[in-house]
């Protein structure tokens, strides 16, 4: 551990926050936000299961992954 950064306590902190301070989340953003990408893992996931994971399946789910990942840096300011 070259920083000593903790990962565990980074993503507990996280949780502790939303209790301690519920005023520094807007649930009404995060909630449906979160429903909407997860509905769409689901539905790659499905698209995955029905390609019988083929290559080319298997990299537009890594690829889907990825977006996730960039939405949730877009949508971060609103949160």
């Amino acid at each position: 551990m070259r920083y000593q950064i903790s990962t565990l306590a980074t993503k507990l902190a996280a949780i502790a926050v939303a209790f301690i301070m519920p005023q520094a989340f807007r649930c009404t953003v995060m909630v449906p936000e979160h429903a909407v990408l997860a509905a769409g893992l689901i539905f790659q996931k499905w698209v995955l299961e029905q390609a019988k994971y083929t290559k080319d399946a298997i990299s537009q789910y890594y690829r889907f992954i990825w977006n996730l990942f960039y939405a949730e840096y877009i949508l971060f300011p609103l949160i």
